[in-house]
């Protein structure tokens, strides 16, 4: 059992509605912002997306960050004991109506994400507004973690569908009228193309337009944003405006940069709620895989 996993089971031992649950997240928004994992990368990363920043206000962004991530350990071991909370903590909803459209003509929809604010939360409050709603689930390197989320996805209310063998299992959902929820905005271990994120070209995942395309449904972006412990907004944005013609070649490759260009405007709008500790822009190798294909 590695520290991350051991850390969720505890905090989900300990944690209950009500004071209780407010003392315990303060205490893991204090013990983020001491830690500081990954604190280097994070810095690195903030200076690719806002080379003109001074370091104090990086710093301080980060800040917020970390005690952000306290919150929401905190915040999705409950949803897991009492997922209706969704509801309670979602204040503000911007643009649900869109939802509604595509799920009264009895279509399906890939939900765009990022890790911004509480990703969790979104996905559990649309359920509770009564969406069928699927996730996938990349497969963590610790198995116990991999076991944490599946549960608390699934006591949710959401249907999990593992990485491997995602693409018959993904358009089966969707064209069932589920709506498929996924997150965009880290490295991909496969990816066909070097595409600009956020100003520097990035292993972008295909997955959200390759199934959006295939199965002729409208990607939609879904962003959670918080405002405190227990208070959030959510902004679900127009469809993108894919080319629905290929999965390969030029189109794909639009189609990604419209993906990346959406999600580096919801990161800009809130730079203290998105995850800056990964790794996101590793050096790009020079190969034929690294440049747009010509038409």
């Amino acid at each position: 059992m590695s520290l991350l996993s051991g850390s969720m089971k505890l905090v989900e031992c300990l944690v209950q509605p009500g004071r209780r649950a407010r003392m315990t997240a303060a205490a893991l928004a204090f013990l983020s912002c001491r830690m500081r994992y990954w604190e280097d990368v994070a810095l690195r990363n903030m200076c690719i997306v806002f080379p003109e920043s001074r370091l104090e206000w990086r710093k301080a962004t980060l800040q917020k960050m970390y005690r952000s991530l306290g919150y929401m350990a905190v915040e999705n071991a409950l949803l897991a004991k009492q997922p209706a909370l969704a509801q309670e903590w979602v204040q503000e909803v911007h643009g649900i109506d869109r939802l509604y459209s595509v799920q009264r003509e009895g279509k399906g929809a890939v939900l765009l994400g990022g890790h911004l604010g509480n990703w969790e939360l979104a996905a559990a409050f649309l359920v509770q507004r009564g969406f069928l709603v699927s996730a996938v689930m990349r497969k963590q390197r610790d198995s116990k973690v991999n076991d944490i989320l599946h549960r608390y996805r699934s006591r949710a209310g959401m249907g999990v569908i593992p990485q491997e063998g995602v693409m018959r299992k993904a358009l089966r959902c969707l064209r069932e009228g589920r709506f498929l929820a996924l997150v965009a905005d880290q490295r991909a271990r496969k990816a066909p193309y070097q595409v600009p994120f956020c100003g520097r070209p990035a292993s972008t995942p295909a997955g959200p337009v390759i199934f959006a395309v295939r199965a002729n449904v409208p990607l939609i972006p879904v962003i959670s944003y918080r405002n405190d412990l227990f208070r959030h907004e959510l902004h679900i944005g127009e469809p993108l405006c894919l080319q629905h013609v290929s999965c390969a070649g030029e189109a794909l490759y639009r189609n990604l940069l419209t993906m990346n260009r959406c999600l580096e405007y919801y990161i800009r709008q809130r730079p203290e709620q998105w995850l800056w500790p990964y790794r996101r822009w590793p050096q790009t190798l020079r190969s034929e895989t690294s440049s747009p294909p010509m038409a």
